[in-house]
């Protein structure tokens, strides 16, 4: 008999505690919470019963099996899954399956639980005191993203993020940055061990920027990890600026002002009567760069 996937009773009971709480402390954004899990789960019984995956973009895989779990499953979602079933990959590249890290893997249950009580907890205060990392002249940077995995396999079949880190190692990259996403939801032990532990050091620095997941824990321990090695360089501030003397990188926050009710996923740099410190040192970059250019420097069109 095939076996079925199943939640930790546990994450169960945190998303409903939770839930109630913010609908008495913050109704208009627990509606947007309700509306953003029964839209994620009209695309899970959609695939859970008929194996086709939604044209439309996947919703995030937190909010996938949240609805089922707040409702014990009234849709028999959750009991009709099998373990360790490759479903379908969207055109998106979305994988549909209850494997690890898939839309239906039953850990995403307790990284949906992560977040509502971060809503209730509050998030990590935003830094305001960008760094500027001078970089060699001749430099290689490499970049990976969605990597925060860990090493979950075996030595004889290792798991996608070794094999990127590896590759990384190899080329000898002077810079090394990862783009965001620590799985499940950025947790202390999460960005500990499936990232700063694990990352590819590099010479001149490496970096680190913020994502929808390293939110769901609210972003204290994303913060913590860029305030050490390997990526101390940033000193706590998810936004900075890479130089040489002929390039300005900037690296921008997108996720921590992205809009709680969507978890996340709308990138968004300030809220609404916030200052916009991160535009601010964009233009001053910008500013900055304009007396590098020599007169009869060729200019490409945007």
């Amino acid at each position: 008999m095939a076996m079925k996937i199943s939640v930790n009773p546990v994450d169960v009971g945190r998303i409903k505690t939770a839930m109630d709480q913010l609908t008495q402390l913050r109704p208009e954004l627990a509606a947007q919470i309700q509306a953003a899990m029964l839209s994620a789960h009209a695309q899970a019984v959609q695939v859970a019963r008929t194996g086709i995956v939604p044209a439309a973009p996947a919703a995030p895989h937190s909010a996938l099996l949240a609805h089922s779990a707040f409702t014990d499953d009234s849709d028999s979602v959750i009991s009709s899954l099998e373990a360790g079933v490759l479903i379908a990959v969207g055109l998106d590249g979305v994988i549909w399956g209850t494997g690890k890290w898939q839309q239906f893997d039953p850990g995403w249950v307790g990284s949906f639980a992560a977040f509502l009580w971060s809503l209730l907890a509050g998030k990590q205060q935003f830094s305001k005191t960008p760094q500027t990392i001078k970089i060699p002249n001749q430099v290689k940077i490499g970049m990976a993203g969605d990597w925060g995995t860990g090493e979950w396999r075996t030595k004889a079949n290792p798991a996608p993020s070794t094999g990127v880190r590896n590759q990384m190692a190899n080329l000898n990259p002077d810079v090394t940055i990862h783009l965001g996403d620590v799985y499940y939801s950025g947790l202390a032990d999460e960005e500990q061990h499936l990232l700063v532990n694990l990352w590819p050091p590099a010479p001149s620095g490496s970096f680190a920027l913020n994502s929808n997941h390293e939110m769901y824990s609210g972003a204290q321990p994303y913060f913590n990890a860029i305030s050490h090695a390997p990526f101390d360089k940033q000193g706590g501030c998810s936004y900075f600026a890479l130089e040489n003397d002929n390039w300005v990188i900037v690296a921008l926050d997108s996720a921590y002002f992205s809009p709680e009710g969507n978890l996340y996923t709308d990138g968004l740099l300030f809220e609404e009567n916030f200052p916009n410190d991160q535009n601010a040192f964009l233009l001053q970059k910008g500013v900055q760069a304009q007396p590098r250019r020599q007169e009869g420097d060729r200019v490409d069109p945007p």
